[in-house]
């Protein structure tokens, strides 16, 4: 891999659809929490547990929205992956982002992968402004898919250790 492998990046519906059902029976949860019950609620009981479940009803709205928006944020993402182990975040009308992947966050599954990257400053990385990443198989084409994976568990890994060879 002499040139670094471009990966388009592009949102996963199954990731935007589990994370919706998640969030709608958090939200119906609430309705089985005793003091945020209807009868409770409407009997009088408090204004204090209506303001209560209000705010956990608010709270979970805009963790799904926050959710929804950073996964439809991908269709824009390139992720640039070089053969020394750096790793470019690529954002239109931005600069890119360069790093290194974490050497501990790395996980590889048949379905998904989950990695922080640091940015590096001064040959050290700063893992105060990093980011992490899940990517599941349908945020990208196959081809691409396999590459990553494979850039994950060789690439990645080797040029963390120190005789730049994979542990």
């Amino acid at each position: 891999m002499h040139e670094p492998l471009i990966i388009a990046l592009r949102p996963s519906p199954g990731v935007m659809a589990s994370v919706s059902v998640a969030h709608v029976a958090a939200a119906l949860a609430l309705f089985h929490v005793p003091a945020f019950g209807l009868e409770a609620l409407l009997g009088g009981q408090g204004v204090m547990q209506a303001v209560i479940a209000g705010g956990a009803g608010c709270v979970l709205f805009a963790s799904l929205i926050r959710a929804l928006v950073q996964e439809w944020r991908k269709r824009r993402l390139h992720l640039a992956l070089n053969e020394a182990g750096e790793i470019s975040l690529l954002q239109p009308a931005a600069p890119p982002l360069r790093g290194r992947v974490a050497p501990h966050s790395i996980v590889v599954f048949e379905w998904a992968v989950w990695f922080q990257s640091c940015p590096e400053f001064e040959g050290r990385m700063r893992p105060g402004r990093s980011r992490r990443f899940m990517i599941v198989a349908a945020n990208l084409d196959a081809q691409q898919w396999r590459g990553l994976r494979i850039w994950l568990r060789h690439e990645a890994v080797r040029a963390d250790a120190p005789d730049g060879r994979a542990a």
